[in-house]
């Protein structure tokens, strides 16, 4: 029940702030991006940017911590780990998490994390 009502004044508070143009809310934009064999010409570069730019706002910004640093570190995070998914050796294991995942609110810092945890119980260690 109260989280119910936490939820409804949110929405409500959000609302208002996009009524009154009080916050910069990122336009639509594409869709969540794969890192599996991501081709990285500079269109599909400004697709993940645009991306992690919309979700970490959307992540952050409802908690009050829209501010320009938060937001700046957390787009940087979520770039680097990009970066770094594009990389990794184990695809299916990555492409298991990225179905696992809700892909309209997946933050790549996360699907990173996942990929380490379950890397790390996957590899048979002497």
């Amino acid at each position: 029940m109260i989280m119910k009502r936490m939820i409804i004044i949110t929405s409500l508070l959000l609302l208002t702030h996009m009524i009154y143009g009080q916050l910069n809310i990122p336009k639509a934009g594409p869709s969540f991006v794969s890192p599996i064999d991501f081709n990285p010409t500079e269109e599909n570069k400004q697709k993940v940017v645009f991306y992690i730019e919309r979700q970490v706002w959307l992540e952050f910004a409802p908690l009050g911590m829209g501010d320009e640093y938060t937001l700046k570190d957390q787009g940087e995070r979520n770039l680097s780990a990009f970066k770094q998914l594009t990389k990794v050796s184990n695809k299916v294991i990555l492409s298991s998490l990225i179905k696992n995942c809700k892909t309209d609110n997946c933050l790549y810092t996360d699907i990173l994390k996942r990929y380490k945890e379950r890397e790390k119980k996957s590899t048979l260690k002497w």
